[in-house]
């Protein structure tokens, strides 16, 4: 019986891919005694980060509602979005963009986490099954959690091979306009700190 090691112990397998894997059926994972894991894997806290915005017609199709700021290497595990519902319409996806130097900078993927959510529904996305479709929405699997948010832009629309280093904006879009009430929203992010 042989010992296998997840990536605690192996730097990436005979995959090459920085993951530990095989690249055979019978393949095997061997242990690294010179593997140091990460601060964000290893030793991480997890953490949340809470933002909240109250809107009404002045946020049209199209305009950018910039919630918080990430680091690129943060590593997400869950995105939570909460609304009041008080408006009759109003619906926004939920993606990244860069943060810029006055937070204006240019669309990532503006729905990684969602096309067309519901804000005009009362309630939270924090069922099981609600949970599960804004943190997977479009490319985004189960086991794209805890990925660097850098890497889980580059499953989606993005195409970095590296972390830029850089900071990015969890942002809603409107694709929907709120009519006749205002609405507020709040997005909740649960990560480990970048590494």
């Amino acid at each position: 019986m042989a010992n296998m090691y997840s990536n605690h112990f192996n730097s990436g397998g005979s995959s090459g891919t920085g993951t530990p894997g095989v690249a055979t059926l019978a393949g095997e994972l061997p242990y690294d005694s010179q593997r140091r894991i990460p601060a964000g894997l290893g030793h991480s806290r997890l953490r949340t980060k809470v933002a909240w915005a109250q809107f009404g017609t002045a946020a049209g199709a199209g305009d950018v509602i910039r919630m918080m700021s990430m680091k690129s290497g943060d590593r997400i595990a869950a995105i939570r979005l909460f609304t009041d519902g008080l408006c009759t319409d109003g619906t926004a996806d939920l993606g990244v963009y860069l943060s810029g130097q006055q937070h204006d900078g240019a669309v990532i993927d503006a729905d990684l986490f969602g096309a067309a959510h519901a804000i005009k529904t009362a309630g939270s996305f924090d069922t099981v099954e609600e949970r599960e479709a804004v943190f997977l929405a479009g490319a985004l699997s189960e086991i794209d959690r805890y990925k660097t948010l850098w890497e889980l832009c580059a499953v989606g629309a993005a195409s970095y091979t590296v972390d830029p280093m850089v900071d990015m904006d969890i942002c809603l879009t409107i694709v929907e306009a709120v009519t006749a009430a205002l609405v507020k929203v709040i997005v909740a992010v649960d990560y480990t700190a970048a590494d």
